[in-house]
């Protein structure tokens, strides 16, 4: 006998008309969008740290190393900081997990640290950005509303057939987080990013 753990999810969220994208939205910390949108005007790119980019272990890349193009490789932990920097939390966010909206946009440096790509997930649902259609399809519409951004070789996402409308407003955009920004853009010009 074989099991396959997809199918049988999918068939018992479909018999008890359970939508995990829901639970997703109450719990998901997003920035205020006006992180993104200061990034974007100051700097011309949404990036927090532009150059960089997720390291791929299965083609012999190695974290921390800096391709000829000058790309640093990352092992997600620059996504996390930009995130958890973004919405002022630090180290206070507990059990939560930095996910990539779009799949594969973490190696992409002009995504891999993209505010507006980014959200906090709990540890236990993390995995849903990456392996369930309805979860993706709700946070990729999710950026766009905050943000107004997608990727740009993607589609513009449109309104899923089932969205959830219990989403969590993005933290507030405090006079830590201005100060964290401005030295973060800073950072990048003094780089010549």
């Amino acid at each position: 006998m074989s099991f396959e753990a997809d199918i049988m999810l999918h068939e018992a969220l479909d018999k008890h008309n359970v939508h995990l994208s829901v639970l997703v939205a109450e719990t998901g910390l997003w920035a205020n969008p006006e992180v993104h949108r200061i990034l974007v005007a100051e700097t011309g790119r949404a990036s927090y740290f532009p150059k960089h980019r997720r390291y791929r272990p299965g083609q012999g890349e190695r974290c921390g190393a800096v391709l000829r193009n000058g790309v640093r490789l990352d092992n997600n932990s620059l996504a996390n900081h930009a995130i958890k920097q973004a919405l002022g939390v630090g180290k206070s966010a507990k059990g939560f997990e930095t996910c990539h909206i779009w799949p594969n946009s973490c190696y992409d440096v002009r995504y891999h640290t993209a505010i507006a790509n980014l959200v906090l997930l709990p540890r236990a649902l993390a995995s849903l950005s990456d392996y369930n259609a309805e979860v993706r399809r709700a946070l990729q519409y999710r950026a766009l509303e905050l943000y107004g951004w997608y990727p740009a070789e993607q589609a513009k996402p449109s309104k899923p057939n089932f969205y959830p409308t219990n989403w969590r407003e993005p933290e507030p955009f405090t006079e830590r987080i201005a100060k964290t920004i401005r030295r973060r853009i800073a950072a990048i010009s003094s780089w010549g990013y």
